[in-house]
């Protein structure tokens, strides 16, 4: 009542209204997973997977995640796109199988390895699983082609939320070297506002014991060009320090601190760990989108509008706004002819 009549309302002011039915909801949450099965529970076969029957598979799940009202009040549809820290995969004989819950296999194609995901309920969530083998990992060709990276997965719902999953992939008796994955998916930073990154490696077998505190760059990359890192973020504190461990998963975390003048856009961040006794240089592409400082609103929350009408006010006071409909009610914005001045109220 007191936005209202701040802005200049008073009795027997027309006013145009959206009608919904009470509740506020939370934009649908959700989390990805990415799970390599056994025997290979880290992604990395020491054999050579050169077939659908010897690939490598990973357990895909989408389940709700979040508050008990970030409910999916409507079924969501996703979009998943995979990705390898060092493509491409070796020789053009690569597959990537994505096999859907009623055992409909579709093979995807890179370099996004994209599918869709269609009608998937709260309650039901979505399994699925990923196969990855290459036909140059066959041993009647050789038996010295291997092969480690850092596989990623994103999910884009149709509710506006993006995750990530990662897990790595690999084959063949890996000698010393590494993967590089992230569990961020994304990110998203707002100007003058700080993002936290987060870094895994896998050391392979063959890695020793001599590789701490590898000092990794981090640069901004995109198709039109990017400008130097002093223009979009503060120094990153702390320092990148990655260290690899064999056979261990080990997640670094750093954070990134926007510039209030930071450019507005879409980015890759590309963080490379440099060549050392654990393997040769390995890099990392995460989506980062920059945006503008956030406004005092909840974009994370919203009604489901029945319609629009023009209500009469009829009663004001400290904690009541009462009024009376004097139209039919309207299922689009544009019809509707009163109560139109602009007078925007804050709704709290």
């Amino acid at each position: 009542p007191q936005g209202m009549y701040d802005a200049g309302y008073r009795v027997g002011d027309v006013i145009a209204a959206i009608i919904y039915d009470g509740y506020v909801w939370t934009t649908p949450d959700f989390e990805i997973t990415l799970t390599p099965r056994p025997p290979d529970d880290n992604g990395i076969s020491g054999d050579y997977p050169d077939s659908l029957m010897t690939a490598v598979v990973y357990d895909v799940s989408i389940q709700r995640a979040g508050a008990a009202n970030a409910q999916w009040y409507n079924p969501l549809n996703f979009s998943l796109a995979f990705s390898f820290s060092e493509p491409p995969l070796p020789s053009s004989g690569t597959h990537v199988v994505m096999t859907k819950p009623d055992l409909t296999s579709v093979e995807l194609s890179g370099p996004t390895y994209a599918i869709s995901v269609t009608g998937v309920l709260e309650a039901v969530g979505w399994d699925g699983t990923l196969s990855v083998y290459s036909d140059s990992a066959g041993p009647l060709i050789t038996q010295t082609i291997k092969y480690l990276s850092g596989l990623n997965v994103i999910a884009d719902s149709s509710s506006g939320s993006k995750r990530g999953a990662a897990s790595n992939y690999g084959f063949g008796q890996i000698s010393p070297d590494y993967a590089l994955s992230t569990s961020d998916g994304s990110l998203v930073v707002r100007q003058d506002g700080n993002a936290t990154v987060h870094l895994t490696s896998f050391g392979g077998p063959g890695v020793g014991t001599a590789c701490n505190n590898l000092d990794t760059t981090a640069e901004i990359r995109s198709d039109v060009g990017a400008l130097p890192w002093d223009f979009y973020f503060s120094p990153i504190s702390p320092p990148i320090k990655v260290t690899i461990k064999r056979n261990t998963y080990k997640t670094e975390s750093f954070s990134l601190a926007a510039l209030a003048n930071a450019p507005t856009g879409n980015y890759d961040l590309r963080l490379t760990v440099p060549a050392s006794s654990c393997g040769p240089a390995h890099s990392l592409d995460i989506p980062l989108t920059i945006l503008p400082p956030a406004s005092n609103a909840t974009p994370n929350k919203y009604v489901n509008v029945q319609g629009y009408a023009a209500f009469r006010i009829s009663y004001m006071d400290a904690n009541d706004v009462k009024g009376h409909a004097i139209s039919r009610i309207y299922l689009d914005p544009n019809e509707i002819q009163y109560g139109l001045r602009p007078r925007l109220v804050p709704w709290g």
